[in-house]
């Protein structure tokens, strides 16, 4: 049964983890947990620091994203799959010409409204050993990585560009 999820897990383009059994997401938890008290203890008595309110450019409409523009970002991304992602990245690719009209309405409403569906603001958080050869049985040689939706990928990077389109 091992070997099957992970033949099924080389299909889909997940990266095996090398994260020993012995650790758990409650472990990583509590570790990170006891780093930020660590932190917050030690500063705790530094003088806040005063933030000068400053003008900033701001951005009163987004540009229109078109279906012909999702279907490009769709394009030049890369074929990541994540767990969150109802279909394979590879998918969406092929028929991203039928995809992009809906999507990029999708897109529009989301930067119009400012309301982004519950699943673009989920994220999959693993740990990943900070440089090949360290210990791996020590917690704190590992980094959380984020593995996001594809499509909020792709939301991010339509909204990035057309932010410095605007404001530029």
């Amino acid at each position: 049964m091992k070997k099957l999820w992970r033949t099924f897990h080389d299909v889909l383009g997940d990266a095996d983890l090398d994260v020993p059994d012995d650790h758990t997401a409650d472990d990583f938890a509590t570790f990170t947990q006891d780093k930020v008290d660590v932190v917050r203890a030690s500063t705790a008595t530094t003088p806040s620091y005063d933030v000068r309110w400053r003008d900033t450019k701001t951005l009163s409409n987004w540009s229109i994203v078109t279906a012909d523009e999702v279907a490009k970002l769709i394009g030049a991304a890369p074929c990541k799959t994540c767990s969150l992602d109802p279909i394979p990245t590879c998918l969406v690719k092929e028929m991203r010409g039928l995809l992009s009209p809906f999507i990029s309405l999708l897109f529009q409403k989301s930067l119009s409204t400012d309301l982004f569906p519950t699943e673009f603001k989920e994220a999959i958080v693993r740990p990943l050993l900070k440089k090949s050869g360290l210990d791996s049985t020590q917690k704190k040689n590992y980094r959380p990585v984020s593995n996001l939706s594809f499509l909020s990928k792709v939301l991010e990077r339509a909204a990035q560009k057309y932010f410095w389109t605007a404001v530029t």
